[in-house]
């Protein structure tokens, strides 16, 4: 009875006890069989920004959790809301120097360059290396 209830056409096994399944596209030949080699797809610029931004974004949801655990909800709060006023703040500030400078600017070491001189191009990137 078990046994009618399942089509026979649907599938059968062949002398290696190996499932093959019965269909329309089974006499059609793989890519692999026909000689035919497909292009290997990668990646457009927008979408490695957007896996790259989603990475950094997943480090920063599983680093919260993290330190709360080791400084306390009470503490951890209060330090993840100092901490966002200071990343706003620096932003505003360099939102503004770069509106405020004569030249053209597109980085932190080509404000410094032109704020401070060559020299501080190498202490912004030890600080951004910190």
């Amino acid at each position: 009875m078990a046994n009618s209830l399942i089509p026979h056409n649907s599938y059968s096994l062949n002398e290696q006890g190996v499932d093959e399944r019965e269909g329309p596209n089974t006499d059609v030949e793989s890519s692999e069989t026909s000689g035919v080699s497909q292009k290997p797809k990668g990646q457009k610029p927008f979408e490695a920004s957007l896996a790259l931004l989603a990475s950094i974004i997943g480090g920063g949801i599983v680093g919260v959790p993290f330190s709360m655990e080791h400084t306390g909800i009470p503490l951890g709060l209060i330090l993840l809301i100092v901490f966002g006023f200071c990343a706003y703040y620096a932003s505003v500030l360099y939102f503004e120097t770069k509106l405020l400078s004569p030249h053209r600017i597109n980085s932190l070491y080509e404000m410094s360059f032109v704020v401070l001189g060559k020299s501080s191009i190498y202490l912004v990137a030890s600080i951004i290396f910190l």
